[in-house]
């Protein structure tokens, strides 16, 4: 079956970015999402999209790709196997349809270190691994 869109990129707390081809996807559930709108002081509005549950198979072929850090600064060392085991900082996820629209989905967040999400999991599996923010 044809894929319905582009890629999915992963967003960490740095602005780091790590992109997903189709072909390196098992499996990806976002549950729950909800829309915020937030108005500010200044008058700036924005729109939200959050996940109270996401769940992503990767296949481990994923490791052999670098995050656009890694690819823009060749003294970037910070992969993403990195991200995954040391940092736990997944933010946000970025659906890209094959028109290029984006849907950028908050994923849920708690912390006791600003830049660790304690919710964040990841199992390595034989073939693939599993990260689980709820």
């Amino acid at each position: 079956m044809e894929p319905k869109y582009k890629y999915i990129d992963i967003v960490f707390e740095n602005c780091n970015v790590f992109r997903i081809y189709p072909e390196d996807i098992v499996y990806i559930c976002l549950e729950d999402i909800s829309y915020s709108l937030t108005i500010n002081q200044v008058h700036q509005y924005w729109k939200t999209k959050s996940a109270k549950s996401v769940r992503l198979q990767l296949k481990k072929s994923v490791f052999s790709s670098e995050t656009e850090f890694e690819k823009e600064y060749k003294d970037y060392s910070e992969s993403l196997r990195y991200h995954l085991d040391i940092y736990h900082d997944i933010t946000h996820i970025v659906i890209v349809d094959l028109c290029g629209e984006k849907e950028n989905i908050c994923v849920p967040w708690c912390t006791t270190d600003e830049y660790k999400n304690a919710f964040e999991k990841v199992e390595y599996e034989e073939d693939w691994i599993t990260i689980t923010i709820n």
